[in-house]
């Protein structure tokens, strides 16, 4: 059964910079078994551009430790001249604690790009 299919971040990232899915948000994101990412990226300049969204959890709203070893979604060689698209999913695999958020990253030389990552959460299914 499907729980949500939520907008979690759009707006430009601008560097290499760590930035991270809204705080409102976190209980929501916590709240599915799984879940499926889905990134739509955009308006880009650098050069090797990359992009990579990792999940972090956590009970406290503060302090996150990552939820697997390596990001969830990475996407490498992204095209400035065109609309760039990836997904990737959480089996539900580990345990999700009380709140999640999603560590945004863009890699490369002055990168820039306009993203948007849309998360939807599900049940397992028996």
């Amino acid at each position: 059964m499907r729980h949500f299919c939520e907008c979690v971040f759009a707006d430009f990232l601008v560097g290499t910079a760590v930035t991270y899915t809204r705080p409102e948000l976190e209980e929501l994101l916590a709240r599915p078994d799984r879940w499926a990412l889905f990134a739509v990226i955009d308006q880009g300049t650098g050069t090797g551009v990359g992009f990579t969204a990792q999940s972090q959890h956590g009970n406290d709203g503060r302090n996150g430790s990552y939820k697997a070893v390596s990001p969830e979604l990475s996407m490498t060689g992204l095209l400035t001249s065109q609309t760039n698209l990836g997904s990737a999913f959480d089996n539900g695999g580990n345990p999700t604690h009380g709140r999640v958020r999603f560590e945004l990253r863009l890699s490369g030389t002055s990168p820039v790009a306009n993203v948007k990552l849309y998360v939807t959460g599900r049940d397992r299914v028996p």
